[in-house]
């Protein structure tokens, strides 16, 4: 496990490169820009990071890594397990809190001059959570995937719309947030779903 100090060094290191994203392309940073931002040698980024690109795959590696044991923890590893509504609700909120914590970095990666991989691994998540939450509310047959897909591409694509700007301007708590996002499915998408349903 890195020391105290390690991380330190390391958090310095992206927080410059997150605020030299806010003002030019992630192509146009150099290694250089990265260390004078932060006050360091060059000795020391390459002490820790391969390039900026393994910096910024290290900081989002933290991220789904962090995410992937809120999963474990909260809903299992094991196929076709059923869930109950409240640890999906808890994994919800861990998930929040996740991108609470990391909201400066998400916020740049998703900014203009960010990386669109980053953008489509994070929707991909949001989907994934999506589809598990139809699948711990709704016991929908397997004639009715096609059309549940593009439902859970609706909400997760909202839901990530939603995130993203709360992100940027965080005037609600997680557990506020999460209510909402209650509140919208289950008035805006729950009927439908509940037609598809036998």
């Amino acid at each position: 496990m890195p020391s105290q100090k390690v991380k330190k060094t390391r958090q310095n290191l992206l927080d410059a490169c997150i605020q030299l994203l806010a003002q030019q392309d992630l192509n146009q940073i150099s290694v250089t820009d990265i260390v004078e931002q932060a006050q360091v040698h060059r000795a020391t980024f390459y002490r820790h990071f391969e390039d900026k690109y393994d910096l910024l795959n290290q900081a989002e590696n933290e991220i789904f890594d962090e995410m992937a044991t809120a999963f474990k923890q909260y809903i299992s590893d094991e196929p076709n397990l059923k869930i109950d509504t409240t640890s999906f609700a808890d994994y919800r909120l861990a998930l929040l809190k996740i991108f609470m914590k990391h909201a400066p970095f998400i916020n740049a990666m998703l900014g203009t001059n960010g990386d669109l991989t980053f953008e489509n691994k994070l929707y991909d998540r949001i989907y994934q959570l999506t589809q598990l939450g139809f699948q711990t509310l709704y016991n929908l047959p397997q004639s009715e995937a096609p059309k549940a897909e593009f439902i859970g591409h609706y909400a997760a694509s909202a839901a990530f719309g939603v995130v993203r700007q709360w992100l940027k301007k965080p005037t609600s708590t997680p557990n506020e947030l999460a209510q909402l996002l209650d509140e919208l499915t289950i008035k805006g998408i729950a009927s439908t779903l509940n037609e598809l349903t036998p």
